[in-house]
C-alpha cells in the first residue's frame, strides 16, 4: 500500500482494511428484500400500465417507510451495503454503457504502462467505482485512494471495500483551497451536493497527497456534482508532476447550483497542457472530440443543459489527456475494451 496506517491517521484517513469498526454496517432485512425486488424488476419502471405504476408505488413506499435505511444488495459480484433507493444499482441496470469511459481508461493506461496503475476516485460514494473496476479490470489497479465527503456514504464505502487491501479511504471534502466549503445536502438517494447552509472543512488534493506521501498517480476520476473544477484547482501540483489521465463530470447546472464556474475545469487543465478532450454523454456514449473548448462553445452547451428540454439533467463525462500521453484518444472513444466488459451491474 502506498500509505501506511500512520500517514493515513495523520491525514484523517482510515485504511479500508485496517479493521476499523466503521467497516460494519447493520442492514435492514425487509428493506433489502424490497430493494432487491425493485432492482430485479427495474424494467417495469420504464414500461406502461399497471407494472410501471406498481413499481413506482413500491419504490416511493419504500423511500417513505425505510428512508436512508442501509440495505444489502449485489454490486458487480460482491455483497454491498447502500442506502435504500440509491441510484447506482438502478442506473447500472438501465444504462448498460454507463461508466464505459472509466473502464476503457483503466485498461488503456494499464496496457500503456505495462504495470498495475494507481487510481484516485474523488466523490467515491459507496465504493461503486472500485467494485466496477475490480470486476471489469482485474489485476490492473495496484492502489486506490477513495475520497468521499458525505459521512454516510463514507461508512458504506468502508464496508464495501474493507476486503480489498489496496483501497484507502478519506472521508473529507476537497476544494481549491484549505478553507471551509458549503456542507453537503442529499439531493436524491444517490447524490450529496455542496449546497448546504452550514460549512464543512476542506483540503486540496495536492495537500492530501503530500500528507500521504503518495507516489505518482496514473488516473484521476472526479464526480462531485459541480465541484469538479474546484477539485482540479486544488490538484495542480498533481497535474504538473504526474500528468495523469483525468475523467471528470461536466455539469453546468450543478456548477451553477453550487456557485462554481463551469469553465474553470478546462482552463486549469489547458494551463497544464491537457490538450485533448474526449466527450461522452452521461449514458457512456461517445459524443465528440475537442481541444480546450472556447468560452462561447461552453456557453452554448451550458444553455442547452439549463433549458432542461433536451434532458432534465444533461451533463457529460469528459476524458482529458496530457499532450505527453501516448494513449490514442480515438481508441478511447471507440471503447474496444469496455464494450467487452464482464460486469454491467
Amino acid at each position: 500500500m502506498p500509505a501506511t496506517k500512520g500517514r493515513l491517521a495523520k491525514a484523517g484517513i482510515v485504511n479500508a482494511t485496517s479493521g476499523d469498526s466503521r467497516g460494519e454496517v447493520a442492514v435492514d432485512r425487509w428493506a433489502s428484500l424490497l430493494f432487491t425486488w425493485l432492482l430485479e424488476h427495474h424494467a417495469w419502471r420504464d414500461g406502461r400500465g399497471w407494472k410501471s405504476k406498481a413499481w413506482t408505488k413500491a419504490f416511493n413506499w419504500g423511500l417513505a417507510k425505510f428512508g436512508a435505511c442501509p440495505v444489502a444488495i449485489n454490486i458487480h459480484g460482491r455483497r454491498a451495503v447502500v442506502n435504500f433507493g440509491h441510484s447506482y444499482p438502478l442506473y447500472a441496470r438501465r444504462y448498460l454503457r454507463w461508466n464505459n469511459p472509466l473502464i476503457e481508461l483503466v485498461a488503456q493506461i494499464h496496457r500503456l504502462k505495462e504495470r498495475t496503475i494507481r487510481l484516485i476516485d474523488v466523490g467515491a460514494g459507496i465504493g461503486d467505482t472500485v467494485l466496477l473496476v475490480e470486476a471489469n479490470c482485474p489485476n490492473m489497479v495496484s492502489s486506490y485512494l477513495c475520497v468521499e465527503g458525505d459521512p454516510q456514504f463514507a461508512s458504506y464505502l468502508h464496508a464495501n471495500t474493507r476486503a480489498l487491501e489496496r483501497v484507502s479511504v478519506a472521508n473529507t471534502m476537497l476544494s481549491a483551497t484549505e478553507a471551509p466549503v458549503r456542507s453537503l445536502v442529499r439531493s436524491h438517494p444517490g447524490t450529496a451536493t455542496a449546497t448546504g447552509e452550514d460549512s464543512s472543512p476542506a483540503i486540496t488534493l495536492d495537500r492530501l497527497l503530500e500528507q500521504l506521501e503518495w507516489p505518482p498517480i496514473d488516473l484521476v476520476k472526479i464526480d462531485v456534482d459541480g465541484f469538479d473544477g474546484q477539485v482540479l484547482s486544488g490538484s495542480q501540483q498533481l497535474l504538473e508532476r504526474s500528468k495523469p489521465a483525468v475523467l471528470f463530470e461536466w455539469s453546468p447546472n450543478a456548477c451553477s447550483a453550487t456557485g462554481n464556474s463551469w469553465s474553470d475545469h478546462f482552463k486549469i487543465l489547458a494551463a497544464h497542457r491537457y490538450l485533448r478532450f474526449v466527450w461522452f454523454t452521461k449514458f457512456g456514449d461517445f459524443s465528440q472530440f475537442s481541444a480546450p473548448p472556447q468560452e462561447c462553445d461552453l456557453a452554448s452547451l451550458a444553455e442547452l443543459a439549463a433549458r432542461r428540454l433536451h434532458d432534465p439533467d444533461w451533463h457529460y463525462d469528459i476524458v482529458a489527456l496530457h499532450e505527453d500521453c501516448k494513449i490514442s484518444h480515438i481508441e478511447v472513444a471507440e471503447l474496444p475494451f469496455a464494450r467487452q466488459r464482464r460486469s454491467w451491474f
